[in-house]
């Protein structure tokens, strides 16, 4: 649902007890739903609206919590998916390219499905930061 943003208050912050990640949360009110507020999780796009903006979120009701949104998820197109085939087909001939047996080229592409961590990717939660000295790297 599309929203006109006309009012946005930082609302409470803290740390999950599941996880151990900080949060954030963000009230907006719109055009569209009047004063009351709507309640959800702040991140980098959140933290960029300004009053005005119109922004695309999905707004549901609940009845403990009041008025929820989340960020709309970007669909994967088929170009993307077909640049995604082509950089995993780069990746597999790299590591034949590098000499590396058929057991060990196995090891690292099930590593890198798995998300298993490799060391100087810390940046990245999806790339692991531990070392394998048995795959090199």
């Amino acid at each position: 649902m599309k929203v006109t943003i006309t009012r946005i208050s930082p609302g409470k912050s803290g740390v999950s007890e599941k996880t151990g990640n900080p949060w954030r949360k963000v009230g907006i009110q719109t055009n569209q739903h009047g004063e009351k507020y709507i309640n959800g999780f702040a991140n980098g796009t959140t933290d960029n609206w300004k009053v005005g903006d119109t922004v695309d979120i999905d707004v549901e009701e609940h009845s403990q919590y009041g008025l929820q949104f989340k960020m709309k998820k970007a669909a994967v197109s088929a170009d993307d998916f077909v640049n995604l085939e082509q950089r995993v087909s780069m990746l597999e001939q790299a590591i034949k390219a590098n000499g590396q047996s058929e057991a060990t080229e196995q090891k690292i592409l099930e590593t890198l499905i798995e998300g298993t961590p490799i060391q100087g990717h810390a940046n990245d939660p999806a790339i692991p930061d531990q070392v394998d000295e048995e795959l090199g790297f």
